[in-house]
């Protein structure tokens, strides 16, 4: 009988051990290290698409600063040119033009009451500096300078003693650049065409001049006010020309008023 009892003594201790070596102590939760690798380089992307949102930032507001610099300092040029040429009685009547098609405009200035030695003017401003691109006596000779608006092309003829030039040229830092000339002789009996100095046909010259003239037209003669708009064509032997009044120049205190608004 003692036996027996310690016997379930025994089993019943071993059986409370097992229990007890069951039960083990709370282990802590760790988070995977993928997870902490992905906050780390999420919050490193922000970090970075803020600070370019403010590069972003800085450099449009430094091109635009840059072009309120650019656009005052032309404006002022332009208000002492005008200034002078209507003090000196060289010019009464002023525009702005977009030639070139840049964020600068050119400025055109006349002198309403006719042909004289110098007549017409044509202003840029490149690199902080006012440039007199061309002045023609419009109206006298032939004398004419006509744009084709934001292309950047100018023609400017003229018809001396039966030589008519037709030199067309491009705004090129500050300057004008020759692109090609035309010129046609007419003396007495005697008929000559020439491209760039090279004599050609009647029939080349005429084909050159409008493959030429229309990639380009139309074209704004600035020698008159009203301005006119002259669109060319071509019949296959002559060009010919279609003008009709556009927009007007402006008078000194117009433009002056315009300028100081920049």
């Amino acid at each position: 009988m003692k036996k027996r009892v310690l016997s379930i003594m025994l089993a019943f201790t071993v059986v409370i051990g097992l229990s007890a070596c069951g039960e083990k102590a709370a282990e802590p939760v760790t988070e995977p290290a993928e997870a902490t690798e992905e906050v780390v380089e999420s919050t490193t992307e922000e970090s970075g698409a803020t600070v370019k949102e403010e590069n972003s930032t800085e450099e449009s507001l430094a091109e635009t600063e840059a072009e309120e610099t650019e656009n005052s300092s032309y404006a002022k040029l332009y208000l002492d040119e005008i200034e002078e040429l209507y003090t000196a009685g060289e010019a009464d009547l002023f525009l702005l033009i977009n030639v070139d098609g840049d964020e600068v405009p050119e400025l055109a200035a006349l002198n309403s009451e006719g042909p004289s030695e110098e007549n017409l003017f044509l202003y840029t401003v490149y690199d902080g500096d006012i440039t007199l691109l061309e002045s023609v006596s419009a109206g006298f000779d032939g004398h004419g300078i006509e744009f084709a608006e934001g292309k950047n092309v100018i023609k400017l003829g003229s018809s001396m003693g039966g030589y008519n030039t037709y030199e067309y040229k491009k705004i090129s830092n500050g300057k004008l650049e020759e692109v090609i000339t035309f010129l046609e002789v007419g003396i007495d009996d005697t008929e000559e065409y020439h491209i760039n100095d090279e004599e050609v046909s009647s029939e080349e010259f005429y084909k050159q001049e409008w493959d030429f003239i229309s990639e380009y037209n139309p074209f704004i003669d600035l020698s008159c006010n009203p301005l006119n708009e002259c669109t060319y064509s071509f019949d296959g032997n002559y060009l010919d020309k279609q003008s009709k009044e556009t927009m007007t120049y402006k008078t000194y205190e117009e433009i002056k008023e315009e300028l100081e608004k920049v």
